[in-house]
């Protein structure tokens, strides 16, 4: 019925993705439609708010503009569905299949480990790529059209930032996916991929207002994902640099050990 690894997944995987879909698609729709609401009051109410909780919630002029508040409480604040997502897809594809035993039959078929690997890992690519960059554009977009905002959109921008929403949460999954295939445990692969960015966001949060975060923060992902706004300032090269050879590097690693370790 299938001609690879990769349709199999993707077939398999199908509804989880369109609900997923369908979950950003619909969390953006309303996160967009109340931005008059949130221009007319909560924005004036932030003027006197800590630079800190800022860096989490935005400042008053972010909430002036639909561009500005959808950077804040659109990418800024939907980034966490998406890592739930990366890291759930990342540690079943492998460590999942290994743990229930499906792993074993398939690497008794004549397939390389190398080719079920890139396989399952472009699977990986296609699912969150559908989910966040199609759930979160679409979305904007969607929810911009009944309250008359979808004239004022930087579409290109908030495409751009659908896209690095998307590198983020595919690193997660990287590591989530990378951990997975060294260890063949899917639980240990959440915990660490799950801790760790949580830890990350907390370090780029906090990062601005103490001084002995800011070394750490350079090795937090957060720090190459808004900083500077993508929506206000479109790609930065250099972010988009370090984060697609990080995740690159998660990818090799984990490919060279998978194909030498034993399959329990």
């Amino acid at each position: 019925m299938f001609n690879s690894i990769l349709s199999k997944t993707l077939y398999e995987k199908r509804i989880s993705t369109l609900v997923w879909t369908f979950a950003f698609f619909t969390s953006l729709i309303l996160i967009v439609v109340l931005f008059p609401t949130f221009k007319d009051s909560f924005g004036q109410a932030l003027k006197d708010v800590p630079e800190s909780l800022q860096n989490l919630i935005g400042n008053a002029s972010d909430y002036q503009t639909i561009n500005g508040y959808i950077d804040v409480q659109g990418i800024g604040q939907m980034v966490f569905l998406t890592l739930i997502l990366g890291i759930i897809i990342g540690t079943s594809l492998l460590a999942g299949e290994e743990n229930s035993r499906t792993l074993h039959t398939l690497l008794a078929q004549p397939v390389s480990r190398t080719r079920v690997y890139i396989e399952k890992y472009i699977a990986i690519m296609i699912i969150l790529a559908i989910a966040c960059v199609g759930g979160i554009f679409l979305g904007i977009i969607a929810g911009a059209i009944p309250i008359g905002e979808f004239p004022n959109l930087d579409l290109k921008r908030c495409f751009e930032a659908s896209v690095m929403t998307w590198l983020l949460t595919l690193f997660f999954a990287t590591l989530a996916y990378t951990i997975g295939a060294i260890t063949g445990k899917r639980g240990l692969a959440g915990i660490i991929a799950g801790f760790y960015a949580f830890a990350t966001y907390m370090i780029t949060t906090l990062a601005s207002t103490a001084t002995a975060l800011a070394t750490l923060d350079h090795f937090s992902p957060f720090h190459y994902f808004n900083k500077p706004s993508v929506i206000k300032t479109g790609f930065d090269l250099g972010n988009l640099a370090v984060l697609i050879s990080v995740t690159v590097v998660l990818f090799i690693i984990g490919l060279i050990i998978f194909k030498r370790r034993n399959i329990y």
